[in-house]
């Protein structure tokens, strides 16, 4: 089994088993927390690791989903 985190940015726990006849896999929702419980502060460190090697190069997208968040969802002060 993995974690594993969605492009909704949900986690799950993707487990699968394997036999001579075929592969069964299923999702099992997990919560923020649930996910550190079970698999530990490292998977969060992966999950950044592996959405900074992704987005590497795409600072300008970065800023402008960021611009477009801030509009979307002002943060009162």
């Amino acid at each position: 089994q993995f974690c594993v985190l969605s492009e909704d940015g949900a986690f799950y726990e993707l487990m699968y088993t394997s036999d001579q006849f075929g592969v069964d896999s299923y999702l099992n929702p997990l919560t923020p927390a649930e996910a550190i419980q079970v698999y530990g502060y490292e998977v969060m460190f992966m999950l950044y690791r592996a959405m900074r090697d992704y987005l590497k190069g795409q600072e300008d997208l970065v800023a402008a989903l960021e611009m477009t968040m801030a509009f979307v969802f002002p943060q009162e002060k």
